[in-house]
């Protein structure tokens, strides 16, 4: 199999399972501002949609979108790099623990931002740093 053939088939199942995991992402809270909507129109009699909600369902819809598509392509390309027979896999532990990885390298971020805020802020951000941390090297 060449390296184009091999994406012609692989690219079509990887941007497949990213499109399901960002529905996920921006499902919940679009369908939040959509009940949302409804009910203001229903008790307000005028229609407003929370474009918040909306920005919010699409962020974390892209994110979910982008991640699994960079930790599958990665994969791909670390596992087949040197491979006689390429293979086309999918493996969502290493999603999650990229994403355990990034929330570890995000409450490390807020620690060092919450500094002013109080000492005892910056010491539970870092320990959910070191939490995120330990269960991604332990668990996944």
């Amino acid at each position: 199999m060449t390296p184009a053939s091999h994406w012609k088939m692989a690219l079509p199942y990887y941007l497949r399972v990213s499109f399901l995991y960002s529905a996920v992402g921006w499902a919940p809270p679009l369908a939040i501002a959509l009940v949302d909507a409804m009910w203001i129109g229903l008790t307000q009699h005028r229609l407003a949609i929370n474009r918040i909600n909306v920005e919010f369902a699409l962020t974390f819809g892209g994110f979910f979108f982008v991640l699994p598509l960079l930790t599958v392509v990665g994969d791909d390309i670390h596992r087949n790099w040197d491979a006689q027979e390429r293979s086309v896999a999918w493996n969502p532990l290493l999603m999650w623990k990229t994403f355990l990885y990034l929330a570890a390298l995000f409450f490390l971020g807020a620690a060092f931002l919450a500094y002013h805020q109080g000492a005892s802020l910056s010491v539970l951000f870092i320990a959910f740093a070191i939490g995120s941390a330990f269960v991604a090297k332990k668990c996944c």
